[in-house]
């Protein structure tokens, strides 16, 4: 005698009909029959009989009924109690980010970890990329929030000013101009150069280079890199002089494994973005980790913008009067403002 033949007989008693039991237990009606057949053999009684209208108890069948309640009502009351009893496990909850290389190396396992300690239960996965990277990873819903270095590119991802980077020119601490005191941007071109490719998509290193080439620079490429870690070992191998963004490189540059080369005809700054998918809602644990990237911001709100924007015209101004010829240097500097002013 089973438990299953039991739930039968009650499911029949319910019914009383073999396609009502069938239904509610989730099996044919063929099974349900089987059941009791089962049943009324182990018992040596007929429990049921069938009829035109459908199935009705025999007096053994509502005798065995009675009997038969209390016992799948015990079982079941003990099944529901154990289950309590037991702790039920939570389901992780797990937030996924994607950043720039820039922002992922320094920046973002700093932010993670700050995040982490105070939610506790939440992980935070992290991967860092290229913009259309980062772009496609958001629009797929394989990330929730993104931090790029450029705006997004189509209309379903929404985008926020976050943080003013900058682009430096660096060597290794055994490049000839590791220990130059006054140095140009002549100086820094007539050296081989190590570039991010763009085999990721867009970079700002191509953008300079291409104001440069226009301007009538010269420049040699020695070596283009999939990725900034590549850069980074290219050039502390002495091939060339780097590009990169400062946060890469920090590290590196504290153990005087790098130098940052420093001239006054040369300094290029971009503007980064907090992206999210205007198609999708954010989870709550994202809502909050957005949150904290927003009181980690270095562009303030919107009150201040127009303060900000007249002060930039003015050192603007006064660069561009002041040395004409080197106007097209600005480029780097006015792209992100342009974004940054649209939104006041």
């Amino acid at each position: 005698m089973t438990l299953d033949q039991l739930r039968s007989l009650l499911a029949v008693a319910k019914h009383l009909s073999f396609r009502g039991a069938a239904s509610e237990l989730h099996l044919t009606q063929s099974a349900v029959s089987k059941q009791l057949t089962s049943l009324q053999l182990k018992l040596g009684a007929k429990l049921y009989t069938r009829n035109g209208t459908g199935t009705e108890l025999t007096e053994a069948g509502r005798a065995a009924l009675t009997k038969i309640e209390p016992i799948v009502k015990q079982l079941d009351d003990f099944k529901e109690s154990f289950r309590r009893k037991i702790p039920q496990e939570k389901k992780p909850v797990v937030v996924c980010v994607v950043g720039a290389f820039s922002l992922g190396a320094d920046f973002l396992p700093s932010m993670i970890a700050r995040f982490e300690k105070s939610h506790a239960g939440v992980t935070v996965n992290c991967h860092t990329g290229s913009s259309q990277q980062i772009q496609q990873m958001i629009r797929e819903g394989r990330a929730e929030i993104g931090l790029s270095t450029y705006p997004p590119l189509t209309a379903d991802i929404a985008s926020e000013p976050f943080r003013i980077q900058t682009l430096v020119f660096f060597v290794s601490s055994r490049h000839p101009l590791a220990t130059r005191r006054h140095i140009t941007l002549s100086d820094v071109l007539a050296c081989p150069l190590v570039i991010r490719s763009m085999m990721g998509g867009p970079t700002w290193t191509r953008d300079i280079l291409k104001q440069l080439s226009e301007r009538g620079f010269k420049y040699k490429v020695a070596l283009e890199c999939n990725g900034p870690l590549q850069v980074k070992e290219s050039v502390a191998r002495n091939l060339g002089v780097g590009i990169s963004y400062i946060d890469n490189i920090k590290a590196d540059v504290a153990r005087k494994r790098f130098v940052v080369l420093k001239g006054a005809d040369f300094q290029f700054t971009t503007l980064s973005y907090i992206l999210y998918s205007k198609k999708r809602s954010l989870s709550p644990a994202a809502h909050e980790f957005l949150a904290l990237l927003r009181q980690a911001k270095r562009i303030p709100e919107s009150k201040n913008h127009d303060e900000i924007a007249g002060v930039t015209k003015q050192r603007v101004k006064g660069l561009l009067k002041k040395n004409r010829k080197m106007a097209w240097l600005l480029y780097p500097i006015l792209a992100p403002l342009t974004d940054l002013l649209a939104l006041m």
